[in-house]
């Protein structure tokens, strides 16, 4: 009598060999060697089910702990000329004169939580039409959503561009 026996001969397919029952593994695997037998490769049935769940849970936890941030930023470029420094003093001054506590007032409905993501910083760059030039950034980093966010943004940008008037006042 003939009968199928399974060996697994990599940990990806399984393997069926028609043999006789009296044989053994080693005795098929050489007979099937010798090209007096069939070696019929079968994948795993459950494998590509398997590898689509995994991916599927995979993409869920990754999306469940990923959060999508938002910028809304503003640039205020200082008047020609002027270095790095000049424009690090301009934000420690609005920083010590209350800017945070600032747009709170001006802002109530933003949260604690969502007026951490402020920022105000200085650097230089170069701009297609005014070349290069030192510049001060400010805006707000959120997640979520935040309606006022431009309108913040805004007001954040005039208050850096009245605080730049004040120190260069003869810049137009």
């Amino acid at each position: 009598m003939a009968s199928r026996r399974r060996f697994v001969l990599e940990s990806r397919y399984y393997y069926s060999l028609e043999c006789c029952s009296r044989e053994t593994g080693a005795e098929l695997l050489s007979r099937t060697a010798a090209g007096r037998g069939s070696l019929k490769r079968q994948s795993n049935p459950m494998r590509p089910t398997l590898s689509i769940l995994v991916a599927l849970f995979l993409g869920f936890a990754v999306g469940a702990c990923i959060k999508a941030s938002m910028t809304e930023r503003r640039v205020v470029e200082l008047p020609a000329g002027q270095a790095l420094a000049d424009a690090e003093k301009i934000c420690r001054g609005l920083i010590a004169s209350g800017y945070g506590a600032d747009i709170q007032r001006k802002f109530p409905a933003v949260t604690a939580q969502q007026l951490q993501g402020l920022f105000l910083t200085w650097n230089e760059g170069t701009f297609s039409q005014s070349g290069h030039s030192v510049f001060i950034m400010c805006g707000i980093n959120y997640s979520g959503s935040l309606p006022q966010a431009k309108e913040l943004a805004d007001y954040c940008q005039s208050v850096v561009k009245k605080a730049v008037a004040d120190k260069f006042p003869s810049a137009k």
